[in-house]
Parts: structure tokens; C-alpha cells; sequence
């Protein structure tokens, strides 16, 4: 799809109002963007002016975005400071602001407080129709007798998601409709992925459940890293599961969660949400992951841009990760404990498994909208051995590779119950479920 990427504009706008309501940092102040030469050379000037602040920049250089932590220029000194601002002259400001610097030991804290902000509403329910066109799904107590089918959303995201997507076409509406119909009840769960890993959200699940006393039946249908809840989950559960529909899943990890590589997978959400947003308003579709996206990597660009610019070693970094446990537990590396241990057996029988899974690959990729993309999704570079900066070195749907969607303990899931978009420049990670054949398929699979 050829459209243009959300302008900077767009992205400062958004950012003007998303940072002070992440209620991340203990003060934070919007910093004037420099728009000449003189002025430039003013700010340079006058840095030790409120000099206790560090400050996160997005910038654009050479088409894309970056993102940049200042340390507060009286801890680096007003020499440091000057150079290091030099050193940014080149790019263009997008968005930059002011906040009090967030010490180590309070990293987690500000971590559960990203979570609140990307979903206050945690817990487990059931989802009722709405009485009339127009108005919203209820919340409602878990029937603990109904069969039912199980909603789990993925990082950054909610529940709501499911319903604003499936819910911008007529038959995904019915759809959702039909699975809360007659004998049968919808249910989602919603929970923190930032702060807590997959492994006590299903722990967490599983308390729900037990606390509604539920022992009906379930289909389960999860998106993204809620795949990996959902694993876990079908190691804990007594609870009889029909079908489990893995939707872009990283069952096997990502790549975009490399430990050694969170700098560039910051600057990648940024130019994600971007881009993905200009498609999103270029399709005529509502609901964009822009807003969440572009908040949690500012978010996170500030709890631990401190860490990352000192990071000179590996070590510093991985253990800059391993402080941040709903990225670490997704890890694609061959050490990453939780999934080895996920993998190690094979899982409770009994459960039929699905995937849906695309390569996007964009069908104009010299396009500004797609630089991006070709910096750190491209494949092809690998091949080229140009892919120094390279996030992805296999095909992917932009946020999960796809060789990591299809594989569930020690099993491989068959290619007949298997939804491939194939190379796509019309699929990705965040608009599985605004397809047609998304629909038609999870209707399928989830039949009574």
C-alpha cells in the first residue's frame, strides 16, 4: 500500500497530549522546538538553565525517527552537555520534553504505571452485546457454567481492541455477536504487559477463573503476546479447551525484543506507529495503534534512556531488559529461560491449535513512508550482509517473525489449520482482525 507516513506535525500534536497523562515521570515540561539557526545556537547557550531535568527527544534524520535521552546537563556538566547538542544539531526536533530523571530503583514502579496508562481497566469479564446500534458492550459477571470463548489481547494494547476492529464491518460485528449468542458467553482478559511477564498473567488468569468458579468450556482466540499467555495459561488450567487461535503470535519470540538491540526497537515503534497510522487513515480504517505505540516508546525511552546511554557493555543492556519483563519474556534468543521452559514439554492434549500469520513486505518500499522498513525489517539485507542496523533478518508482519508464529511446545501446527496472508503489503501485525478472511476464518474455527 502506497500512503504517506503520519507528518511530524501529526506526531507532536500527539505527543503534546499523550506525555503528561502517562503519569510515567514525577515532572515532565514541554521543551519549544528550535526552528532556526539562532535559536539553536540560544538553547546550546543556555543549558545549565533548569539543568536538574533530562530530556527525550524524537528527531527525524535522514527520514527517520529517532529517539535521543539528554542526562540532566548538571550531572553531565555544561561542556558535555554542549557537545552532546551539537552532536543532534543535524536532525530535526519532532518532539522533545523535561522530566525529573528516573533512578534504578524506581524503574518498576514507573513501569506498572506505563501498564495503567496503556490499560487502566484490568480483570476478567463477560462482554454483553449492545441493546441497540450504536451503543457500547457491557460488562458483565462470568457465567461459571456457559461455554465460552476467551479473548486475549497483546502488548500495549486491550481488550477494546477486539471490538473496535472486528467491529468496523458488518461481519465482524455479527461475528462477535454470534460468539456471545444462546448457550455461549464472550469473555476478555484484560491485563498489565509492560511491567509483568506472561507467565503471571496466566497466573493471574488462572485466579480469575478459579475465583468465578468457572468450569464450562472454552475456545480461546489471542493476538500477539497474548499467545504467550495463553501457553502458559494451558499449562496451569484443569479447565477443558476446545480450540486456541493464535493470531500473529510469538510463540517462538521476536526478534524486535533483541536485548542487545532496545535503542533500535524504541526508534522502530516510533517509525511503526507512524507509518502504520498513515496506512491505517489511508484505508479509511478507525482504530490505529499510533497513540499506544508512540506512547510506550516514549514511555520507555524515558524510564530507561539513562541506562541505555551509559550501556557501553552488553551487560548493561541485558540487564536493562531483564528490568523490563513483558519485552524480556518475548525474547528471540537461544538463552531466554521462559521460553525454553514454555517449549521443554509438550502441552496438555486435548486443544485444537490455529494460527493466522502475514509477510508484509511493502509493495513500494523506496517510498519515505517505508525507510523504515528498510532499515530494519528488510530480509533481503541480510543476504546483502548490509544489515548492520537490522532488526528482522527473516519475514515477518512487522512485529513478530513469522517463522516463530506456528510452532506451540514441540509441535508444529498444521498447514491446513494454518491463515497465511502470504507476502502482504496489505497485512500486518495490528490489522489481522479488519480482514475479511480473518472473519470468515475465526467463524470457522469457533463453530458450535
Amino acid at each position: 500500500m502506497n500512503a504517506p507516513a503520519v507528518d511530524d506535525s501529526t506526531l507532536r500534536h500527539a505527543l503534546d497530549d499523550i506525555v503528561p497523562k502517562l503519569d510515567v515521570f514525577a515532572q515532565t515540561e514541554p521543551v519549544e522546538t528550535p526552528r532556526t539557526a539562532a535559536e539553536k545556537r540560544m538553547r546550546r547557550a543556555s543549558l545549565d538553565v533548569g539543568g536538574n531535568l533530562a530530556s527525550v527527544t524524537l528527531e527525524r534524520s535522514d527520514g527517520v525517527l529517532r529517539w535521543s535521552y539528554r542526562r540532566p546537563p548538571r550531572k553531565l556538566g555544561p561542556r558535555r552537555a554542549a557537545q552532546r547538542e551539537v552532536r543532534r544539531a543535524g536532525a530535526a526536533t519532532v518532539h522533545e520534553f523535561r522530566f525529573q530523571e528516573i533512578p534504578p530503583n524506581r524503574i518498576i514502579e514507573r513501569l506498572q504505571k506505563l501498564d495503567v496508562w496503556l490499560n487502566p481497566d484490568n480483570g476478567l469479564w463477560r462482554r454483553r452485546p449492545p441493546a441497540k446500534a450504536g451503543d457500547k458492550w457491557t460488562l458483565d459477571a462470568v457465567d461459571p457454567k456457559l461455554p465460552a470463548v476467551l479473548l486475549i489481547h497483546g502488548t500495549f494494547s486491550k481488550s477494546q481492541m477486539f471490538f473496535d476492529t472486528l467491529g468496523e464491518d458488518p461481519a465482524g460485528r455479527k461475528l462477535l455477536e454470534s460468539l456471545a449468542a444462546g448457550q455461549r458467553q464472550l469473555l476478555t482478559f484484560d491485563h498489565p504487559t509492560v511491567s509483568v511477564s506472561p507467565v503471571l498473567n496466566a497466573l493471574d488468569l488462572q485466579h480469575a477463573l478459579a475465583a468465578a468458579g468457572y468450569a464450562g468450556e472454552l475456545d480461546i482466540v489471542c493476538h500477539s503476546r497474548g499467545g504467550l499467555v495463553a501457553a502458559w495459561w494451558l499449562r496451569l488450567t484443569q479447565i477443558k479447551v476446545r480450540h486456541v487461535v493464535f493470531v500473529g503470535a510469538p510463540l517462538q519470540g521476536t526478534s524486535l525484543a533483541a536485548p542487545s538491540r532496545i535503542q533500535a526497537t524504541l526508534d522502530y515503534l516510533a517509525n511503526f506507529a507512524g507509518a502504520i497510522g498513515g496506512v491505517a487513515k489511508a484505508a479509511g480504517t478507525i482504530v490505529t495503534p499510533l497513540t499506544p505505540f508512540l506512547g510506550a516508546a516514549a514511555g520507555l525511552m524515558g524510564i530507561f534512556g539513562g541506562v541505555l546511554q551509559t550501556a557501553s557493555h552488553s551487560s548493561f543492556v541485558d540487564a536493562g531488559v531483564v528490568l523490563l519483563p513483558g519485552l524480556h519474556a518475548q525474547s528471540r534468543v537461544e538463552n531466554n529461560q521462559e521460553l525454553l521452559r514454555l517449549h521443554a514439554a509438550d502441552l496438555p492434549g486435548g486443544f485444537k491449535p490455529f494460527a493466522i500469520l502475514s509477510n508484509f513486505e511493502p509493495a513500494t518500499p523506496d517510498a519515505p513512508i517505508w525507510k523504515f522498513w528498510k532499515r530494519w525489517a528488510n530480509p533481503t539485507l541480510r543476504l546483502a550482509n548490509k544489515g548492520a542496523d537490522l532488526l528482522f533478518d527473516r519475514a515477518n508482519d512487522l512485529v513478530v517473525d513469522n517463522d516463530c508464529m506456528t510452532r506451540i511446545a514441540r509441535t508444529d501446527i498444521p498447514k491446513g489449520d494454518l491463515l497465511e496472508f502470504a507476502t502482504s503489503d496489505q497485512v500486518h501485525h495490528c490489522n489481522y482482525f479488519v480482514q475479511a478472511r480473518t472473519v470468515e476464518k475465526l467463524g470457522d474455527w469457533l463453530k458450535r
